[in-house]
């Protein structure tokens, strides 16, 4: 394997660890199975990371940078104000390709094993709380384009959302034939026409 830098291989072995959650849970995330999936020694991937905790940690961060660069290549707003550049930022939370599903898969294997592991939680409501910031501040954005009903309370609103797309994102995970990307596009649409829109 070609010279990297440390970075990219603490990166490569977080995707490997998502993988491998997605696959079948923490009981394949074994730092053997890790190690495999990565192409990395394992006395590698225990170097960097002491414990197990410290790489789920690694990797939880791993799924917020990744969300936070896809979101930033958008470009959201940069040339279109419309509701559907809004629909394009909703997208960004769902499972509709492989990386986000595989990240959400493990994100929601963080999440509960999070409630015996304070660090994860943690980093879990830190997580949750920034995405209530940014639908908040979309969502009056929008109301100031005169796109969205001036009347709502965009805190409440930015909340009930959040809670409808995890809602989705997990029946997706679930039932992946019955929520496929169209059906999901669909519901998100008539969410946000339904609760959000003049």
């Amino acid at each position: 394997m070609m010279n990297i830098s440390s970075a990219e291989k603490k990166e490569r072995i977080a995707q490997a660890t998502l993988l491998m959650i997605q696959k079948g849970g923490f009981a394949m995330a074994t730092y053997r199975n890790i190690a495999d999936e990565s192409g990395f020694s394992l006395g590698s991937i225990q170097n960097f990371f002491k414990t197990q905790n410290d790489l789920y940690t690694f990797a939880m961060e791993t799924i917020i940078k990744n969300g936070e660069a896809r979101a930033n290549a958008l470009k959201l707003f940069a040339s279109d104000v419309s509701v559907a550049e809004f629909y394009r930022l909703l997208y960004q939370f769902l499972p509709l390709d492989a990386e986000r599903r595989t990240e959400l898969t493990a994100w929601m294997a963080f999440v509960t094993r999070a409630a015996s592991e304070p660090s994860l939680m943690e980093i879990a409501r830190q997580m949750i709380k920034k995405n209530y910031s940014t639908l908040e501040q979309t969502i009056a954005f929008m109301q100031q384009c005169d796109l969205f009903n001036k009347h709502l309370a965009a805190k409440e609103a930015s909340e009930r959302l959040y809670v409808f797309l995890e809602g989705i994102s997990l029946h997706a995970i679930v039932l992946p034939q019955q929520y496929t990307g169209a059906v999901i596009k669909e519901m998100v649409q008539h969410y946000v026409r339904d609760n959000l829109t003049k």
